[in-house]
């Protein structure tokens, strides 16, 4: 869901920002196991970056804020 009034997106489980053991860590794609296709997911994620979101709530965990764009695009890459 994007709403372009305060470029908030909650994104669902696009990409997560916790690590397989429950810790609080940057953006990342979910691993092969929990997703069907890597690399769609990480165009989803570079798709939701291009929006230049100021934050950006996955379905899970904390919000990715300050430079989003960047933090998102640094996951796609990862992935």
């Amino acid at each position: 869901m994007w709403r372009e009034s305060d470029r908030l997106a909650l994104s669902s489980d696009c990409f997560y920002t916790l690590d397989i053991w429950g810790r609080d860590c940057d953006p990342r794609v979910a691993i092969r196991l929990y997703n069907f296709d890597t690399e769609q997911a990480c165009a989803s994620i570079r798709k939701l970056a291009a929006l230049e979101p100021a934050a950006a709530w996955p379905g899970h965990a904390k919000p990715v804020t300050g430079n989003v764009r960047s933090k998102l695009e640094r996951a796609a890459d990862a992935g």
